[in-house]
């Protein structure tokens, strides 16, 4: 999970983004929260993104820099499909 200094929905939505993209993304943690790695939308790629290209920061949002886009982290949950965030039923 997630420890840098933000509490709230939004690293609770964190958690579950890189739960989700961690097996793919080779992610690395970074010491201001955010994680940097492969980006999860390959098939928006016109070559293999074999390089880190990818980075998501809690209070930031995310951006890839091979074209696949930015935004909010809540943007990038309904992208990926991420619908269960651990709050209970």
């Amino acid at each position: 999970p997630y420890r840098g200094g933000y509490s709230g929905g939004l690293t609770v939505i964190f958690d579950a983004i890189v739960a989700k993209i961690e097996p793919t993304s080779r992610l690395k943690f970074k010491s201001d929260g955010s994680v940097f790695g492969r980006c999860p939308f390959p098939e928006n790629h016109r070559h293999g993104d074999k390089n880190p290209s990818f980075g998501v920061h809690p209070e930031k949002g995310w951006q890839c820099f091979s074209g696949c886009g930015k935004g909010r982290i809540t943007e990038l949950a309904v992208r990926l499909g991420v619908t269960d965030f651990g709050w209970g039923d």
